[in-house]
């Protein structure tokens, strides 16, 4: 019975925690969109399932949005600190494309996000995903497709480092994927395998990242 109201006392804050973090974003210019938003997982999790969810950012630099059939937030009572984000099924993606907004829609076998926080911070991130089949609305564009990929991204050190220290790691690999912006590249829309396995040294500016590019 303790446990049990322990569980219901943390599914309600976290919902409403979430709840107050799409308005957030809402203010910042992002549109978020749900039908609705419900707790369950008892007892060994708290999971969070938005219906019908979309979220995008079209003020920004390069706007983009993307809308699904579900979305699933998951944590553990125990750690509150470790996030899994899960969506399947139907999928729609939006970015600029030779110039334009171009719309990819289709199926997702799944997609993971698995994000690690420490003080309220991203620490780590990592992306899983399989069975990506996204076909353009327009013609003349090649699809997404993504058969497998598992890439994550970490902070190896806290605050403002020297160009001899890593600072974030990125390690990951792709398996055959073919994207619409690759069709004028060298290697073609085609690539049979990606592999990762880099270093940032030094640490990034909190400015605009191309004034943070140019002081690194």
């Amino acid at each position: 019975l303790i446990y049990a109201g322990f569980w219901f006392y943390l599914a309600l804050n976290t919902r409403q925690g979430v709840v107050q973090w799409i308005e957030q974003q809402r203010l910042r210019g992002f549109t978020i969109r749900y039908d609705s938003l419900e707790a369950t997982g008892f007892p060994f999790s708290i999971k969070l399932e938005l219906t019908n969810p979309g979220f995008g950012a079209p003020t920004a630099i390069n706007p983009w949005g993307w809308e699904g059939a579900k979305l699933q937030l998951a944590i553990k009572p125990w750690d509150m600190n470790n996030i899994q984000a899960r969506t399947v099924g139907s999928q729609m993606l939006a970015f600029p494309v030779n110039g334009g907004m171009q719309a990819f829609t289709g199926e997702v076998q799944e997609a993971l996000g698995y994000f690690r926080l420490a003080g309220g911070n991203p620490e780590k991130l990592r992306i899983v995903l399989s069975g990506v089949d996204l076909k353009p609305e327009k013609t003349g564009l090649g699809p997404i497709e993504i058969s497998a990929a598992d890439f994550a991204l970490e902070q190896l050190e806290n605050g403002t480092v020297n160009y001899q220290t890593p600072s974030w790691s990125l390690e990951g690999s792709a398996g055959a994927f073919s994207l619409p912006w690759l069709r004028k590249s060298p290697l073609g829309d085609n690539v049979r395998r990606l592999v990762i396995d880099g270093r940032l040294m030094g640490s990034l500016d909190n400015d605009p990242l191309i004034e943070s590019l140019e002081n690194w």
